[in-house]
């Protein structure tokens, strides 16, 4: 059935979808339907996450590289992006701030933890616990010295 005779058919539904679509007017979004609440559009060439403002989480991002990320309010002016996402235990309201900091910085930080944690698990399956001096070692259990034997006899 064409549109226009949905329409002339009675059917409201369909008048609402077509003059949703004349009009341009945003979709409705349900009540009870599962959706993201800390989604923000990041500018291209960055990197975003939503940082909380607790202890000197947001000066540790800043000295990082980080940024504010900036929204044009209704008046004009750019203002931070935040969100209430819990309560301090004192009561007050707990914001994180959408943050941004550049691609190529991004991706140098990640490829440093990457390196970390590569060399974590290469220590993990070595059986040399990481930071643990030579003369220490001896005193671990490493796998590839004393294999695990399973009797199976019964």
């Amino acid at each position: 059935m064409a549109e226009a005779d949905k329409t002339k058919s009675g059917d409201p539904r369909s008048a609402r979808e077509a003059t949703r679509e004349e009009t341009g007017r945003r979709e409705r979004v349900p009540m009870g339907v599962p959706r993201p609440k800390l989604s923000a559009v990041i500018r291209p060439g960055y990197k975003g996450r939503w940082v909380n403002d607790d202890g000197d989480r947001v000066q540790e991002a800043q000295r990082a590289g980080y940024e504010f990320a900036e929204d044009q309010s209704a008046s004009g002016r750019d203002k931070k992006q935040s969100r209430r996402v819990g309560v301090r235990p004192d009561g007050k309201p707990l914001i994180a701030y959408l943050m941004e900091i550049r691609q190529e910085y991004y991706d140098e930080d990640e490829a440093a933890r990457m390196a970390a944690v590569n060399g974590q698990e290469a220590a993990d399956m070595s059986g040399t616990p990481h930071g643990v001096d030579e003369r220490e070692r001896s005193g671990f259990y490493n796998p590839s010295q004393h294999p695990i034997e399973m009797d199976t006899s019964n």
